[in-house]
């Protein structure tokens, strides 16, 4: 017996040794180059809540601020780069523990945009399927702790240094923007729904890096007037005929590819439906991601160029709404319907706040002179950041042929003037490069 004894106890140590051999514990998330990855599905994940929940394009790009500002934090912090020190706010932020810095920057951007959105269910979806792959591949617990200690560390460090003093909160509750007697040539609300005023106190939202809302407002040069004789009618008549006459397939296309309204409402006799898409930002966040990709960016640069994208479209947004209440100039819609055809309709659906300037042809701007500063001059991408919403796929050369096209798109559109469209494609470059200048992107 005591021999047998002996003989099962040899085979059951070596079925304890090879048969039940256990995974090599993993020290580092970051170190793995698949992992990339997952900073571009959470931005997928990220998008799925935003266009679900209709955020405005202005609060959408405080959304992806915030967000990415806290993915690249990790990073930033343990090379001790301060690449973030153009901020206006100086974060003090102490990360401390043996933390992974991607694995911490993907827990800090869940936690964060959980803060900001409605629609968690993606988030949501997004931490179980990255848990699962932590406990797959053995991820260490010590690490997995510390890097969500130092996850919670940014959320609680931006809540009360950004997220909870930036005015957000307190525009919620500001007045509604009265239009009780409209002086000639103020904005009033559109059809076919005449909406109320979007966002008409973003300008108060504090800027991450400009000094105000009006640093680099333009000087509306065509002013209202109605004289056929005058520069405003001319445009006014010109962008009548031009999208009455000449239209033609490819126009289409490119007005219907850079709509990127996230929220439509068709009319079909007396059916309506609505139809959401992706905001402005969240387009050139896209194509940020399709760059990243086809550069096969690492991680710290992958999250370094979200970071930096997404901070120069906040603070550009809040430049162009300062400036279209300043102004509050009169949609062209409106007019042409009053003095031209009252039959006429848009090509596109007009958005519900003032003219000038364009926020397409400024965030266009701003983005394409940020990009060409991380990624360089002409480069050319495949643009297939909204096929899941029909639009069919473009080629451009670089960033700012890209953004010519959004910005020349609303014209085609018709529900932009042209001053509207090249001031602010202006506009937006000029804060792009004040935003190098800070950040010394060069």
């Amino acid at each position: 017996m005591k021999a047998i004894s002996l003989v099962c106890s040899f085979w059951l140590s070596l079925f304890l040794v090879f048969g039940c051999k256990q995974k090599p514990v993993v020290n580092s998330f970051v170190d793995s180059k698949e992992n990339v990855e997952w900073i571009h599905a959470f931005t997928d994940d990220l998008n799925k809540a935003i266009v679900n929940d209709i955020f405005s394009p202005p609060v959408a790009s405080r959304i992806y601020a915030y967000t990415y500002l806290a993915g690249y934090i990790p990073f930033d912090r343990l090379n001790q780069s301060l690449e973030i020190s153009g901020l206006n706010t100086k974060l003090d932020i102490s990360l401390n523990g043996d933390y992974d810095p991607l694995l911490t920057a993907l827990y800090a951007m869940e936690k964060v945009s959980r803060e900001l959105v409605f629609s968690r269910n993606y988030l949501e979806a997004y931490r179980v399927k990255l848990d699962s792959l932590t406990d797959e591949i053995n991820l260490n617990p010590k690490v997995i702790a510390a890097s969500s200690e130092a996850a919670s560390q940014i959320l609680g460090a931006l809540k009360r240094q950004l997220i909870s003093v930036d005015n957000y909160a307190e525009t919620r509750t500001m007045q509604k923007y009265e239009i009780k007697n409209p002086k000639p040539g103020q904005w009033i609300p559109t059809p076919p729904d005449y909406l109320d005023a979007l966002e008409p106190h973003w300008s108060k939202i504090v800027p991450l890096y400009l000094d105000s809302s009006s640093q680099f407002a333009p000087k509306l040069q065509v002013k209202y007037d109605m004289n056929s004789s005058s520069r405003f009618y001319t445009d006014l008549q010109e962008l009548y005929s031009y999208t009455r006459d000449s239209l033609d397939e490819t126009k289409t296309e490119i007005a219907e590819f850079w709509d990127c309204n996230p929220f439509v409402v068709e009319h079909n006799g007396h059916f309506m439906r609505s139809v959401k898409k992706i905001t402005p930002g969240g387009h050139w966040i896209g194509i940020n991601k399709i760059v990243s990709k086809d550069k096969k960016l690492d991680a710290k640069s992958t999250l370094r160029n979200y970071c930096m994208l997404s901070m120069s479209m906040m603070d550009g947004f809040i430049s162009c709404w300062g400036e279209k209440y300043n102004s509050s100039l009169i949609r062209p819609e409106t007019l042409i319907n009053l003095h031209i055809d009252p039959e006429w309709k848009p090509l596109l659906y007009t958005p519900p706040f003032p003219e000038y300037t364009s926020g397409h042809s400024v965030v266009s701007g701003v983005a394409s002179t940020v990009l060409t500063a991380l990624y360089g001059d002409n480069v050319a991408f495949i643009d297939d950041t909204e096929t899941e919403f029909g639009l069919p796929i473009r080629s451009f050369r670089s960033f700012n042929q890209a953004a010519e096209e959004a910005a020349i798109s609303r014209y085609y559109g018709g529900i932009h003037y042209k001053p509207a469209i090249y001031d602010g494609l202006k506009q937006g470059r000029s804060i792009g490069n004040y935003f190098i200048e800070r950040f010394n992107l060069k």
